[in-house]
């Protein structure tokens, strides 16, 4: 980005902290539980995949409360964010029309914003995981690198998202689609390895396929994850990254024309 400089960072930086709290206090305001709502949706939903595909079904996977919850937790984090980024710029007028403003920090704290119920619900993950005998071991330290993996994906697709979305509101349309199908193209209450090897084959071009992995990985068999596709994740996130923010800052001087 031109003009970076260590005062527009610092100031970059508050005003994501700012959005966030903005964010944090307004989703949860007039409740009497407050962020413990962040919990409510995803325990209800392991609740039902529990029910229905391990008592009713059958269905053998080792951990499974654990490895369903995982699953809700990191996907939730994954579709908040891509759905909210992609109306951010549209639904804030007012931000986007303030003078000097850094638009492009408005889709990260959007994604940071979605990140705080993921790491509030990774404590009843570990719960879960010690009461199905699930360990983890020494790789627990790579779990940051992991979530860095994610929050680099997701924000690729919402710069990219949130910019496209402005002059063309049939995007907002088509990412609820797209994630109503990825939602059952990713392996959040079941395993690839039940899949036919086209199946796989198919599924392995799905990159949250390969970040649940990593985590499920570290977290539930204490090992760690397969570095060489994460990495792959990883760059071609990055490619995407720097691709998504051009797109981004040349769509920047016609948001107010066309909000």
């Amino acid at each position: 980005m031109t003009g970076l400089t260590p005062r527009r960072i610092r100031h970059g930086i508050e005003l994501v902290w700012a959005l966030v709290s903005r964010d944090q206090k307004a989703r949860y305001r007039n409740t009497a539980l407050g962020l413990v709502w962040a919990l409510v949706h995803p325990l209800l939903f392991l609740c039902v995949f529990y029910f229905l595909f391990a008592l009713v079904l059958g269905i053998q996977i080792e951990h499974y409360a654990a490895y369903v919850f995982s699953g809700v937790i990191a996907w939730t984090w994954f579709q908040a964010s891509i759905a909210e980024a992609t109306q951010c710029i549209s639904s804030n007028p007012g931000l986007v029309a303030q003078p000097r403003m850094p638009v492009a920090a408005i889709v990260v704290a959007t994604v940071v914003s979605n990140l705080v119920p993921f790491l509030i619900s990774l404590p009843p993950l570990l719960v879960l995981m010690l009461i199905e005998g699930a360990a983890p071991g020494l790789s627990l330290v790579a779990l940051p690198a992991v979530i860095v993996i994610q929050f680099t994906m997701m924000l690729a697709v919402c710069y990219f998202a949130a910019a496209l979305n402005v002059p063309f509101r049939d995007v907002q349309q088509i990412i609820f689609s797209l994630l109503l199908l990825g939602y059952f193209a990713t392996p959040i209450f079941y395993d690839t390895s039940m899949l036919s090897e086209g199946a796989q084959r198919l599924l392995a071009l799905n990159p949250m396929v390969h970040v649940l992995d990593g985590y499920r990985a570290i977290l539930l068999h204490g090992a760690w994850p397969d570095w060489s596709t994460l990495g792959i994740v990883f760059v071609l996130s990055l490619v995407g990254l720097g691709l998504g923010l051009t797109v981004f800052q040349m769509g920047r001087l016609r948001f107010l024309e066309e909000i």
